[in-house]
């Protein structure tokens, strides 16, 4: 909600949002697979919320499914 109103108070497009601000994801663990669901369950434990938010692949670029304004999928090539 406050990315949300950033934007639109800034008219910021949803790429520039994402490589500026992150979009507000805070802090992002990168586990095994096979390790998510124990880590998300200690997460909750300790009152913190968690989640899948991506998978890792071979390719070089990010797909991102926007929540932004613009609601979006933007492709990030490195």
């Amino acid at each position: 909600e406050v990315m949300l109103k950033l934007q639109e108070l800034g008219q910021v497009e949803d790429e520039k949002a994402y490589r500026l601000w992150n979009m507000g994801n805070g802090m992002v663990l990168i586990v095994p697979p096979a390790e998510a669901d124990s880590i998300i369950r200690e997460a909750a434990e300790n009152d913190y919320q968690a989640k899948i938010c991506g998978v890792i692949t071979a390719q070089k670029k990010i797909t991102i499914h926007s929540l932004g304004r613009g609601k979006e999928i933007l492709n990030v090539e490195f």
